[in-house]
């Protein structure tokens, strides 16, 4: 039970981070890797962790060039955890808040003569785990491994835990071994876009309802959250609202979904303008009551 009273500190502490447009520094090690054969394909894995943190424009991502000594001493022992302190400390002097460090576990690749299409068809395979550690506390705050053809994540709270219910975690398959290589990078890069999604919620503050309807309810609001986070027209969010609990005596928080909004404007770093899809009725109820609504960025 403490756990999940913890875990509801701590996600609120993370959204109300984002809702005031602050990025969150990470800084990403280069990953291990377990014999020569692997070490072709580990540059192109770090290069894709990191365009994954910037693409979601929530991050500043810290020049990995500053890593090039714990490179080489990775490079060196090929091993996954004893240079966790250094890490940490180099992190540290870095200005990160997080650092993303992992291991290739191991690269496979089949073929197959298909009777039906008269021809091979091949499938590659890419095993990464991933470890996500908070710098000021030194704990691995999230692991996740790749490539195993589901996810083994765990998160309290079943709605977002929705968000790695996909077909990314799969093999990735092509007419020749290299089309098979691409396309499981892809796949892997895939996993790791909805990975970064569940482990950094975007939450932003509903500020208004701009246009209300009779029956509707609300039909337009605006939010707090514009390009500064990386949104732009027809985007779909979740409008959340965060309910108190007591179970067994402990203060609970439940988030619990009453709409759904499409941005039809962005205005700027700070403010964008949606349109309501579903629950017009309840955002409108609770706003005029002054309830507190956070919309949910997918």
């Amino acid at each position: 039970m403490n756990k999940i009273i913890l875990f509801s500190i701590l996600f609120l502490s993370t959204f109300s981070l984002v809702a005031q447009n602050e990025k969150i520094t990470v800084g990403i090690t280069y990953f291990t890797y377990p014999s020569y054969r692997e070490r072709n394909y580990v540059e192109q894995i770090n290069e894709i962790v990191a365009n994954e943190f910037v693409k979601a424009g929530r991050f500043t991502v810290v020049d990995r060039t500053k890593l090039q000594a714990i490179k080489a001493e990775q490079e060196l022992q090929k091993t996954e955890d004893f240079l966790d302190s250094k890490v940490i400390e180099q992190g540290k002097t870095l200005g990160a808040k997080y650092i993303v460090t992992g291991q290739l576990v191991s690269v496979a690749t089949t073929s197959s003569y298909s009777v039906e299409f008269k021809k091979y068809q091949y499938s590659a395979s890419i095993l990464v785990s991933v470890k996500l550690i908070d710098v000021e506390t030194s704990e691995v705050v999230q692991a996740e491994t790749f490539g195993r053809g589901s996810s083994n994540a765990s998160v309290e709270g079943g709605f977002f835990k929705q968000l790695m219910n996909s077909s990314c975690d799969v093999a990735g398959n092509g007419n020749s071994t290299d089309e098979a290589l691409r396309n499981a990078m892809t796949n892997l890069s895939c996993g790791l876009k909805n990975w970064i999604k569940r482990v950094f919620p975007t939450m932003v503050s509903v500020v208004e309802v701009q246009e209300t309807h009779k029956k509707k309810g609300a039909v337009k609001i605006l939010i707090a959250g514009g390009s500064g986070i990386g949104l732009s027209t027809r985007k779909e969010l979740s409008i959340i609202e965060f309910l108190k609990v007591v179970v067994d005596g402990n203060e609970l928080i439940r988030k619990k979904e009453i709409g759904k909004v499409e941005v039809i404007k962005v205005e700027d770093e700070n403010f964008a303008i949606c349109e309501v899809k579903e629950g017009g009725i309840e955002i409108k109820d609770r706003i005029d009551k002054g309830i507190v609504l956070k919309a949910f960025v997918k």
